[in-house]
C-alpha cells in the first residue's frame, strides 16, 4: 500500500513549517498583573508635553520678533514722510527745478516711501487707513500731470540716484513752484502736503499703525 503521508519523489517539502506559538505561554503572559514598572507608554506623553512647550515659546518668540520688526518699519515709514513734507515744502517755497542734488533726494525718498509702504503692507492682513493715504499719494504722483506719459512719479523711478535732470521733468517741478505761487490753497503741492500731514499725524498719535 502506498504511503500518502511521504513526500512524493527525494525532494524537501517546498515551503517553511508554520510555527504555531504556545498558547499557555500567551495567556500566561496575559493574566500576569501589571507591575507599574513598564513606563514605555510614559515616554511619548513627556516628550509630546515637551514638544508643546517648545511650540508655543517659539511661537511667542517669534510673534515679538515680528511686532518689534514692525514698529521699526513704522518709524521708518514715519521718518520718510516727514523727510518727504520737508522737502515738498521746500519745493513751495523755492524753486528747486534746477538743483540736481534736490531732485535726486527727492527720488531717493519716493522709492524710500514705496519701499517702506511694501515692506509694511506685507504684513498686515488688512492695510490700515493710513497705509491707504500712502498708497492714494503715490498713486496721485504716477498720474501728475494727469494724460501725461511720462508723470513725476515715472521720472521719480527713472532718473532716481541720477545727477542730469530731462527737461520735461524740470517743467513739471518748476509748474508746481509756480502753481503754489498764485493760489497756495488750490495747489497741488498743498493738496500733497495736507494729505502728508494726515498721515503723520495719525502716525505720530498712534505711536503705531
Amino acid at each position: 500500500m502506498a504511503d500518502y503521508q511521504r513526500p512524493i519523489g527525494d525532494h524537501e517539502p517546498p515551503y517553511d513549517p508554520i510555527i504555531v506559538p504556545s498558547v499557555e505561554k500567551d495567556r500566561k503572559a496575559r493574566e500576569e498583573p501589571f507591575s507599574g514598572h513598564k513606563t514605555f507608554g510614559q515616554k511619548p506623553l513627556v516628550f509630546a508635553t515637551l514638544l508643546s512647550y517648545f511650540k508655543k515659546a517659539l511661537s511667542l518668540f517669534s510673534s515679538k520678533g515680528k511686532t518689534r520688526t514692525l514698529m521699526i518699519d513704522r518709524q521708518q515709514i514715519l521718518d520718510d514722510l516727514l523727510a518727504f513734507r520737508k522737502f515738498l515744502q521746500t519745493l513751495a517755497n523755492e524753486d528747486q527745478s534746477h538743483n540736481p542734488d534736490y531732485t535726486k533726494q527727492l527720488a531717493e525718498l519716493w522709492h524710500n516711501l514705496i519701499d517702506d509702504f511694501n515692506h509694511v503692507a506685507q504684513f498686515e492682513r488688512k492695510i490700515p487707513k493710513e497705509l491707504e493715504k500712502i498708497k492714494n499719494l503715490i498713486d496721485r504722483f504716477h498720474h501728475f500731470p494727469p494724460g501725461e506719459d511720462h508723470t513725476l512719479g515715472y521720472y521719480f523711478t527713472e532718473y532716481a540716484g541720477k545727477d542730469w535732470l530731462p527737461f520735461p521733468f524740470m517743467e513739471i517741478l518748476q509748474k508746481l513752484h509756480e502753481d503754489y505761487l498764485k493760489t497756495p490753497q488750490l495747489s497741488d503741492l498743498r493738496e500733497w502736503i495736507n494729505l502728508l500731514n494726515e498721515v503723520i499725524e495719525a502716525l505720530d498719535i498712534k505711536g503705531e499703525i
